[in-house]
């Protein structure tokens, strides 16, 4: 959680920094989806992928809305943006809790 004396610059900025890395991880569970799907045509995204791919859409629009909302109204988006954060990080949990363990690196 950003600290209360962070400017809406300063926040906005590292919360899209956290955004963009959660992307990237996101990045690596659509792949490895991919992987199996090849592997069983047919097969469409998981459901834990579904929700992650809809929360990280949610997660866009707040970061969007606590950049270009008003000064006076920025601490009620900011919070609302760290909530969507943690919901796609515990979105994410659950669609790569199937992959530990597999492929390189998996642990």
């Amino acid at each position: 959680m950003a600290s209360p004396e962070m400017d809406r610059e300063t926040y906005c900025a590292n919360l899209e920094a956290r955004v963009t890395a959660l992307r990237h991880r996101i990045e690596e569970v659509e792949r490895a989806e991919e992987a199996e799907r090849v592997n069983t045509p047919g097969h469409p995204p998981s459901d834990a992928l579904k929700d992650l791919q809809a929360r990280h859409d949610e997660l866009s629009r707040s970061l969007a809305r606590c950049q270009f909302i008003e000064e006076d109204d920025w601490v009620s988006a900011r919070d609302e943006a760290e909530s969507a954060f943690a919901r796609v990080e515990n979105a994410l949990e659950t669609a790569t809790a199937r992959y530990r363990g597999r492929g390189s690196g998996g642990g």
